[in-house]
């Protein structure tokens, strides 16, 4: 659960008051001195005393421990009240009499939507970006970056008006990206250049990233050249500012995501069922058992089925449809049951024809069965029997000279059987 309790401060305000803490020993002084007054002597009549007194020594013993303790709580007490000791939480900014520039750097990729509480990881980072603005001293000046991929500088101005500031941390919207923390530090180096110099009087720069951490953000893939770039730009920001990196990740999180969807048929057509193929993986250490995997089509319910994932691995499901209606239809795979819902689910659009469509252009027409190429074509496509009637693939044969009456945008594929030459208006 993410926590955004604060750090509590202790301090005291009249700190010279607390001098007056060794006046705590006074009691200890004297019980001691007390001790020292007194001379034991032997005398028979005492021992009859003493053997009877032994009996209470403990309890003696713990009364004038107790009675001490208490003097000395007295004294130390009440030089703390006149000292005026204060409890208040500690300020997410470094405090510095010099005008500061901020850079708030909020993580928007996928992982940053994780919901482990009330708020996600992207909600809080929002709320303590927020809580950094409020805290600072007027005169101090902020910029906003969305790191993402490619990363969005919001506010690229030293902004001096807290409410503004508020507003637009308020209204930022995750992406729903990956992160690219090398193209993310390159703008960071130019904008805090850039601003140093037209705000000479801004003395301290300071960037705040507010992240869970991820891997495929924080450890890119990168060429050995790229990642040389990567570390000298690094070195060049850590030199203009100071860096400060807010973890907002829970090591224990677990995490379910459809990483594929895809058809297996290179077409969709009316007359036949399509079968879609989902990929799932496991990216959490726990196994997952008959978990819930469901086909959607145009947000409406189709089937179910369970599968089982092993730690860290990855299991396929296969789902077959068949469309009603021509047109695009929205295909949606969810699998439920973590927190972090948006890679729970993976959408498609499926272009869904009636048949597919072709012309068959016939340059040597002849009156006789299979007298002419495109009667061995329109075979082949189709071999028309009652079983074939609704066959997806519906040829038409034309004769060349009636090739510019047609609309070709109507058709999916065009055969030229035996056309020797095109005129110039079939060619356009």
């Amino acid at each position: 659960m993410i926590q955004l309790t604060p750090i509590f401060a202790f301090g005291v305000v009249s700190l010279p008051m607390l001098g007056w803490l060794a006046a705590a020993a006074a009691p200890i002084l004297i019980h001691l001195w007390s001790r020292r007054k007194h001379r034991e002597m032997s005398w028979a009549a005492m021992e009859y005393l003493l053997a009877a007194m032994r009996r209470k020594t403990r309890r003696l013993h713990f009364e004038q421990w107790l009675l001490l303790a208490l003097r000395t709580l007295i004294v130390v007490l009440l030089v703390m009240a006149v000292a005026e000791p204060f409890l208040q939480p500690s300020r997410l900014i470094h405090g510095s009499a010099a005008r500061t520039h901020r850079v708030i750097v909020i993580d928007g990729s996928y992982s940053m939507a994780y919901k482990p509480g009330e708020l996600s990881r992207f909600e809080a980072a929002k709320k303590l970006a927020s809580q950094i603005v409020e805290q600072s001293r007027q005169g101090d000046a902020f910029s906003l970056v969305l790191m993402s991929s490619p990363p969005r500088v919001v506010v690229g101005t030293a902004a001096l008006a807290h409410g503004e500031m508020l507003g637009e941390i308020n209204d930022l919207v995750r992406p729903d990206t990956s992160a690219d923390l090398p193209a993310t530090v390159r703008q960071l180096h130019d904008l805090i250049d850039r601003i140093g110099k037209d705000n000479p009087d801004l003395l301290q720069h300071e960037v705040y990233f507010l992240t869970d951490l991820q891997r495929v953000g924080w450890k890119p893939r990168l060429t050995a050249a790229a990642a040389k770039e990567f570390r000298q730009s690094s070195l060049r920001l850590s030199e203009l500012a100071t860096l400060v990196v807010i973890d907002l990740g829970q090591a224990t999180a677990e995490n379910l995501a459809v990483t594929r969807l895809q058809t297996l048929q290179p077409m969709t057509t009316l007359s036949r069922r399509i079968d879609f193929e989902a990929t799932l993986k496991n990216f959490g250490t726990n196994p997952r058992k008959r978990q819930a995997v469901e086909l959607l089509v145009d947000g409406k319910h189709v089937t179910r089925k369970n599968v089982d994932l092993s730690p860290g691995g990855s299991a396929s499901v296969g789902f077959s449809y068949r469309f009603e209606t021509p047109g695009d239809h929205a295909v949606e795979i969810r699998a439920d049951g973590d927190l972090l819902q948006v890679d729970n689910r993976r959408w498609m659009s499926v272009p869904v024809r009636e048949a597919v469509r072709v012309l068959c252009v016939d340059g040597r027409p002849s009156g006789e069965s299979f007298g002419s190429a495109t009667d061995y074509l329109v075979s082949a496509l189709w071999p028309w029997s009652e079983e074939t009637e609704n066959a997806w693939i519906k040829p038409e044969v034309v004769a060349e000279s009636a090739l510019l009456e047609r609309d070709l945008a109507q058709y999916d594929c065009i055969f030229l059987c035996s056309v020797a030459q095109f005129t110039a208006g079939e060619a356009r």
